[in-house]
């Protein structure tokens, strides 16, 4: 029998610490938005290279989108998509809470697809000099490849300078206390 995925791992304090940071949550979501990142590979990407020493090139990105191309798409996806719908729907008979209850249900299953990639990139081999910009713009050109039409470059580039920015104060302490899910 195997031992159940850490859900709370370092991968998981990583991501809280980055996403809390300055500019980062905007940051995730224009290349989620625009160039259809999936923000967990990117954040795996980046805790990846700069925790484990993992060199991160298209083929990795691949490797871990592969990883988790199914639970996207079949459940955060569909909560994200519900969360969202929620935030417009006007009925006397919704309960105030419940798209708090789904914005929670849609943070434990992004948890859970962090845990997964935590698992896969752990089996990648390490590099000598991992170089975060181009782990950066590798999740960026992987998604963005499978749009029709990629957001604008210039956007991509200022997000990126924020993740590193941020990657580069991680040794200082975060005031991120949660994992907050836009609105």
């Amino acid at each position: 029998m195997t031992e159940p995925t850490d859900l709370d791992g370092p991968h998981w304090t990583f991501a809280l610490d980055i996403y809390g940071r300055a500019g980062v949550q905007p940051a995730c979501l224009r290349l989620q938005d625009e160039f259809g990142v999936d923000v967990n590979v990117l954040l795996i990407c980046l805790y990846g290279g700069s925790k484990l020493g993992i060199g991160i090139g298209e083929r990795e990105v691949a490797l871990l989108d592969e990883t988790v191309a199914a639970w996207r798409s079949e459940i955060v996806q569909p909560m994200r998509a519900i969360r969202r719908q929620l935030k417009t729907v006007s009925s006397p008979c919704l309960p105030g809470d419940l798209r708090d209850t789904v914005k929670h249900a849609e943070l434990r299953a992004e948890q859970v697809e962090l845990a997964m990639l935590a698992e896969s990139i752990r089996k990648l081999p390490t590099a000598s000099a991992p170089d975060l910009r181009a782990a950066l713009h590798a999740v960026t050109a992987y998604y963005a490849a499978q749009l029709s039409q990629p957001g604008d470059h210039a956007t991509a580039e200022a997000a990126i300078e924020t993740l590193l920015g941020a990657c580069s104060t991680m040794s200082s302490p975060t005031d991120a206390v949660d994992y907050p899910l836009p609105e």
